[in-house]
């Protein structure tokens, strides 16, 4: 090769020099570009996996909870029989110092099924107004599930109260 054309070649490369470095920058602007959309698109993904898995954690916190009070309602006691729920309810109206002038088996308005209706007994009562309401609490308080179906009170004397009341059994068993 001759000088001349060493010299064409050099300038010629000196030229393109420029020309390949401006095309190449420009090709990987648009790479970091492109990289930085695929990039925010997978960060808004994580975001929206992240609430997700929030909010299923929530629904089994909350599942759990509700398995939870349904395992207690489970643990509550149902009377054997008629005499064992008439004795739990008469208990606790003398422990408050209640009269109960009638105690009377009635069938309860809840059913699981035809072959379990609930258990249900009517008490008319006579006493202090504090104690029936003490009675009440206290047969809230009680292992079994008892739901008041009916009440009827009315004042008897100063501080005394008279009144019917039907109890019945909630699991009905």
């Amino acid at each position: 090769m001759n000088m001349g054309s060493k010299r064409l070649l050099a300038s010629g490369f000196l030229l393109l020099l420029p020309l390949v470095l401006l095309v190449g920058s420009t090709v990987l602007s648009r790479e970091v570009k492109a990289s930085r959309a695929e990039l925010d698109q997978l960060r808004r993904q994580k975001e929206l996996q992240r609430r997700h898995v929030l909010l299923t954690e929530r629904r089994i916190k909350n599942y759990k909870e509700i398995l939870g009070a349904l395992e207690e309602a489970r643990t509550l006691d149902v009377p054997v029989n008629d005499v064992n729920l008439f004795s739990l309810v008469q208990k606790q109206l003398t422990i408050n110092g209640m009269l109960s002038r009638l105690i009377d088996e009635t069938k309860g308005t809840v059913t699981t099924d035809d072959l379990h209706p609930s258990k249900g007994v009517k008490i008319s009562f006579e006493g202090p107004y504090e104690g029936f309401i003490r009675t009440l609490a206290d047969w809230r308080k009680l292992s079994i599930a008892l739901r008041v179906q009916h009440l009827v009170l009315s004042q008897h004397e100063e501080n005394l109260v008279r009144g019917d009341i039907v109890l019945e059994t909630v699991t009905g068993r």
